[in-house]
């Protein structure tokens, strides 16, 4: 598959993202396109989901929502910003799991706002792909880089386009997040907000200045 087809089919994944579209990409023996799903499906899956059977005590705190289990731990000594199994700071993890009292907690202990995962996700990534309005502002207010993309273009506002997070979207645009960053492959936010046919997303984005790339069409044929 070409680099701009499987842009578009990424672009359509990303919509309905699922085991189908794994299962495509291994029947077609595409493994960068697999890559990719994977990279882009796992971060936003349900609350609880990133944890593995032995997670860290710290992990699991987060999970039960656990403010005393987690104070604890810092005062045991554990880190604030070294990752779980998965990567994820515990920062990230409250993000993840829509945790804004441990969002707070740890940002006011100190974490660092805009670590980021090896492949470059960082906790309002996280949290605008989770459309979690309060820790989004949180993050914001906190001076969370809103503009920060992962290694392959992903930034919070075209994350929470994706998955049609509009107050997410609107707040990260009221921070000042750049409308027109695209994906390395070349697809913006608006492109995604068409392809979801969101046209409320649609409408903000181009209130702050939104341009297509384009391929408008092709992809809304494509999803």
């Amino acid at each position: 598959m070409t680099r701009s087809l499987r842009a578009i089919f990424l672009c359509a994944v990303l919509a309905q993202a699922g085991p189908a579209s794994e299962v495509f990409a291994e029947k077609i023996d595409d493994q960068e396109l697999l890559k990719m799903i994977r990279r882009y499906t796992t971060p936003a899956a349900e609350p609880g989901s990133v944890l593995l059977e032995n997670a860290d005590p710290m992990t699991q705190a987060i999970l039960r929502d656990d403010l005393a289990a987690v104070r604890k731990l810092i005062a045991e000594g554990a880190s604030l910003d070294v990752p779980n199994t998965v990567g994820m700071t515990p920062l990230m993890t409250a993000c993840n799991m829509r945790r804004p009292l441990l969002a707070r907690f740890f940002l006011e202990s100190g974490a660092a706002v805009n670590a980021r995962t090896p492949a470059g996700f960082t906790a309002l990534v996280f949290a605008a792909q989770r459309g979690s309005g309060p820790i989004v502002d949180l993050l914001v207010a906190w001076s969370a880089d809103v503009d920060a993309a992962t290694d392959e273009g992903l930034t919070p506002l075209i994350a929470a386009v994706i998955q049609e997070r509009y107050a997410a979207a609107e707040i990260l645009l009221r921070a000042g997040a750049d409308v027109n960053l695209s994906m390395k492959s070349g697809v913006p936010a608006l492109d995604f907000a068409r392809l979801r046919k969101n046209a409320d997303l649609e409408a903000l984005l181009q209130r702050y200045g939104a341009r297509a790339s384009g391929e408008g069409d092709l992809l809304v044929v494509v999803g």
